[in-house]
């Protein structure tokens, strides 16, 4: 039987933290959808809910400005299987192009932290810099290890790790504003 992928107990008690500390901001819109803003640094990316509720997605990031996707999956929402692969055609301002996100390890124990969620997000089959990422998520810890292969790993070089170490909703390593509770 499927679980909610990223334990949802544990998120929600998250984001009813985030927003309580945020109470001041709302959510927002762009284009018509209601968004989520998040900003690290200079880089500024808005989310939203995908129609279908089956993930979370950008659908601006400032450091690919013309690339402008709709319904993309940034991250699982909903109920999902361990080993289940799902493909997206994202109408993006470019046309259509391919998303599959595969959940790889459903509710085990990452880092001492259970419940943890491990998937691989792959998009245009991989071809550029972050388009072929695995993403770990632990509960009220966030993403706690992201590994990508850029298109130059593809060619023979080594791929990209990087584990990122447990933050609060206000630090360097971005701030969610407009948390939907």
């Amino acid at each position: 039987m499927g679980r909610h992928a990223g334990d949802p107990n544990g998120a929600r008690d998250a984001r009813v933290r985030a927003a309580r500390r945020q109470e001041h901001q709302r959510p927002t819109t762009w284009n018509g959808i209601q968004v989520y803003e998040r900003t690290n640094r200079d880089k500024v990316q808005l989310f939203a809910i995908r129609e279908d509720l089956t993930g979370l997605g950008r659908v601006y990031d400032s450091r690919y400005p013309p690339l402008g996707c709709r319904g993309e999956v940034k991250f699982p929402l909903g109920r999902w299987k361990q080993g289940e692969v799902r493909e997206y055609q994202l109408d993006c301002t470019r046309g259509k192009l391919p998303l599959k996100v595969t959940i790889e390890e459903i509710d085990f124990v990452y880092d001492g932290v259970p419940h943890s969620l491990r998937f691989h997000w792959l998009f245009m089959e991989g071809a550029g810099r972050g388009t072929n990422m695995r993403y770990v998520y632990s509960p009220l810890r966030g993403l706690v290890d992201v590994q990508g292969t850029s298109s130059e790993a593809a060619a023979g070089s080594p791929s990209v790790q990087r584990s990122i170490e447990p933050y609060p909703a206000r630090s360097k390593c971005g701030h969610v504003r407009g948390v939907a509770v």
